[in-house]
């Protein structure tokens, strides 16, 4: 199965990839994004037909050293097939919880995007 940086590098568009600040201390190879790219970068996963399984929270303490935020959302897909109505609810949901972070500063926060899969069709 591709990665979730495999899945965004696919679908979105290579200036909102070059936004994108490597997160060593993700789990696996990771970008995060600034709230207002992060919200760009939902739209295109939704647009491409990508599901968002989630996403966590990151802050950038200084260049290059960022540590997590202890904060993170999770979309529960029900049963196995993904359909449209799943992808369009997940971002959705990514939407609200990113819109509703009250970050002490926008620059300083990053936030990761974990992908499922595209929809079946």
């Amino acid at each position: 199965m591709p990665s979730s940086r495999d899945i965004i590098a696919a679908v979105v568009s290579a200036d909102l990839l070059d936004q994108g600040a490597e997160l060593p201390a993700a789990r696996s190879p990771s970008l995060g994004w600034t709230i207002s790219d992060a919200m760009r970068v939902v739209d295109e996963l939704e647009a491409a037909g990508v599901l968002i399984s989630g996403g966590d929270v990151w802050v950038l303490e200084r260049p290059g050293r960022v540590q997590p935020a202890y904060a993170n959302w999770h979309y529960d897909l029900d049963g196995g097939r993904i359909g449209a109505k799943d992808v369009h609810d997940a971002a959705a949901h990514a939407r609200r919880y990113i819109a509703d972070l009250k970050p002490p500063s926008e620059s300083a926060t990053l936030i990761e995007i974990v992908c499922h899969a595209r929809a079946n069709t």
